[in-house]
Order: structure tokens, then sequence, then C-alpha cells
């Protein structure tokens, strides 16, 4: 079965390349609309898996065109732009992009781009396929006013009806769900309280409820945040009233906002530490507690010795010490060398600078002259495009950081030189004032 990507530019030589290159590879069947207006009309006449849009558009960016799209769909978005300042792909994950890529695109950029489409159409495909049960008159009417995850509860509080995708959000079954009071046992008792009194209003005093977020454990105690409607209505064949819910799951949206929080608050104390090893202390610290990496270190460049010396890692029974990593052979050395991110989902696969390592899978990104930011994950495939994307934006702060740092360090050892100087001027001045008195 075909993706179906809408590509959407101002270039159409390049909208002409890209589609081409897309279309290269089966499974792809590309659209293409030449500015915003075009990309917008071929959304209301065409069935879209994901969007693909440049950044630089004719009368609007990228940006005002993404917003478009979210007003009214939900259709993955991805951004491209040759601009990776970090204010603006912040910009693009806070209005809602699920990817943001370069727009500089040779054969392993393409390469990427269509694996980055490839798993947005298959993430996005997984929630919502829903299978609907027995009683037709019923879910007539749910299919008419839910279009995501789905539960009804009776007037007794017990649930008669769910969907495919709302026990995949609580890591259950449909099953294990109908029947039931509540959706599982991992559930807090201010989470059964929150269910309890909106279901209360619902049935009796028939409103509409809203929470933009509502927290519920799931099946496997993790927890979950859901946007969440409930609806009172009345089945045709029964005098009872039901609730209708209706949840989109924004567990991953708000991860990615609070990780863009955390990220802003690492840069604000990255900018008050006064040397690279204190920058590359918080970079780890940070990461440690809102991405919660396996491993994460910072490894500066020595370029005497020809290797990289681990200045601040994660402290746990992984690695003892902080290792130093020769610059030939090793997987930081070619991020460094190239001066670009990698992601290695199976470390397995590669040529590793130490074959008996517990990670499975690594991001490396490269830190200028500074050196390499390293994160690990246990499991292969630890990380996903939304991880990567944040590590890349990380990435660029605490370069900035090390930057200053080191300006800051060679501003001090100047003054030192200066205030010495004044010093050995001052004992001179008194030697010769002293010559001139004894005279």
């Amino acid at each position: 079965m075909s993706i179906h990507v809408l590509l959407v530019g101002s270039d159409e030589a390049f909208l002409d390349l890209c589609s081409r290159r897309l279309e290269s590879v089966s499974g792809f069947d590309v659209l293409t609309a030449v500015g915003y207006e075009e990309g917008i009309d071929v959304l209301e006449s065409e069935a879209v898996d994901v969007v693909v849009s440049d950044y630089h558009l004719s009368c609007e960016d990228g940006l005002g065109f993404l917003e478009r799209v979210r007003s009214r769909w939900s259709v993955p978005f991805v951004l491209m732009s040759s601009n990776r300042d970090p204010e603006l792909v912040e910009e693009a994950f806070g209005k809602g992009a699920d990817e943001f890529v370069s727009k500089d695109l040779d054969e392993t950029g393409f390469r990427v781009l269509r694996n980055r489409i490839r798993n947005l159409a298959e993430e996005y495909d997984s929630g919502d396929d829903m299978e609907w049960f027995s009683d037709e008159g019923l879910l007539e009417q749910v299919i008419g006013l839910a279009p995501v995850s789905i539960k009804v509860k009776d007037n007794d509080g017990r649930i008669v009806l769910a969907n495919d995708a709302f026990a995949s959000v609580m890591e259950t079954t449909v099953e294990d769900l109908i029947g039931e009071t509540f959706e599982n046992s991992s559930l807090t008792d201010e989470q059964v309280k929150v269910i309890e009194e909106t279901d209360k209003r619902v049935l009796e005093k028939g409103e509409k409820v809203e929470l933009d977020e509502q927290f519920l454990n799931n099946a496997d105690g993790e927890q979950v945040i859901l946007r969440t409607t409930k609806i009172p209505f009345k089945p045709e064949a029964s005098s009872e009233r039901y609730v209708l819910t209706v949840a989109s799951d924004i567990t991953e949206q708000r991860r990615r906002e609070k990780a863009l929080e955390d990220i802003l608050e690492a840069s604000r104390k990255m900018a008050s530490a006064q040397t690279v090893e204190e920058v590359a202390q918080v970079a780890v610290d940070a990461l440690d507690d809102s991405q919660d990496m396996d491993v994460s270190g910072v490894a500066l460049h020595r370029e005497d010795e020809n290797l990289f010396s681990t200045v601040a890692m994660t402290e746990n029974s992984l690695f003892s010490g902080k290792p130093d990593i020769d610059e030939e052979g090793s997987l930081a050395g070619e991020v460094f060398r190239e001066q670009k991110p990698r992601f290695y989902e199976n470390l397995n696969n590669e040529e590793v600078f130490n074959p008996d390592t517990e990670l499975n899978s690594e991001v490396i990104m490269p830190l200028g002259k500074h050196g390499v930011l390293i994160s690990g994950s246990l499991e292969k495939k630890g990380f996903d495009s939304t991880d990567v994307n944040l590590m890349e934006l990380f990435g660029s702060r605490v370069k900035s950081a090390l930057d200053r740092a080191e300006r800051e360090k060679e501003l001090r050892r100047r003054e030192e030189q200066l205030e010495k100087q004044n010093q050995r001027l001052n004992q001179f001045a008194s030697i010769i004032s002293h010559d001139c008195e004894i005279r």
C-alpha cells in the first residue's frame, strides 16, 4: 500500500527533484503543490498520509502553513529548511511539526527523509484502526461523534464499548475493558476520583465535560496524558443516558514540550557555568533528568593526543570511571571529523571502539572543535526521531555554551596577564621612586 505524500514548496524544480527521488523507491505516491494555498486545496480534495513542506513558501513561511494545517487536520507534518537555527527548530516543534529535516538533501538525506515519512505514516495509522462491535445502532451514533479513542459507559458506570485505539493507549485489550468500572487496577485514587466526578456530571446533569489534560495510569503502571471529551447521549433503543468518552493521547506531545522546557532551563544553567567542564556536567545532568538516558557523556577533544577525554558522564555501573576514546577507529571520531550527528540504531552492526559495550543504540552529536556529546541506550532502536531531533537541538545549545566558556576563559587569562604586568610596573615604579628619593 502506497504512502500518499503531499510535497509543498515554492521552487518547482526542487519539488520535481524531491518527488522523483521519493518515488524512486516503491511505496510512495507524491503529490506536489506550489505555495500554501495550493497545498490547502490538495488537502481538501485528496487523501494525504504525510505533508512535507519547505520552510520558504510564497507569501507565507512554512510555520504559517503548519499552523493552517494543524487547525484543520491531524496529518503528520515534516518541515524542511536549510536553516538549522535552534530557535527555528524549537518553534517548529512547538507549533506541532512532527519532524524537522535539512533541505540540503544528498543520497543519505533522501534515505533519511523516506524513512521518517514511512515511520510517521505507520505511527499515525497505528492509532486509527477501530474494531466495532455488534450493536450497529449504538455504533452508528458513536461513529458520528467520536473520531479517535472511544469508550462508552452505561448508567451503572460499566464500560460497554471500547475501541482498539483506546485499549492500546491503556496497554490492555477490548475484552478486558468490557464490563469493568475502571480501566485497570493501576489507577491512583485521584485518577479514580476525576473519572467518577466527571462521569457523574455527564450522567446526572447531561453536561459535556472537556479535560485538556487527564492523567491515567495504563495497565503497565505508566502514566499517559489524554485530552478527553465526555459527551452524554441516549441510544435510540434505550431510555438510559450513556457516557461517550473521546480521548486523544497527547503523552508524546507533552513529553516533547517538557523536553524543550528542560533544554531551555539547561541552557540558562550552562550560561552561568564558568568552565567547559562545568558546562559539560550541566549538560549530562540535564540529559539524565529530562531524557532518562541509560548513559550520557561529554568527551572533549585533545588534539595533541588524538583522543577524547570524557569530562562528564552519567554515574552508573555500565562504565568504570570516565574513559578516554581514541579518535581513530571510533564512532565518536567519525562524528567529530564529519561534524554531522549520527544515530546508530544497532551497535552490533557497527565497528565500535569498545566491542564489549552493553549499549545497543547510540546518538552522537558533534560539539564543534570541542568534542562530542554521546547518549546511549541498552535497547536496540532506543531512540525515536523525536529523541534525535531534541538531541540535535540540545547539542547546538551545549556547543554555544562551550564556545562562551572558552572565550571567557581566554578573557580571564588575558586579564590575569594584564594584572601581573601592572604589578610588575608598579614594583618598577616603586623602585625608581625610591632611588630618586635617595639621590
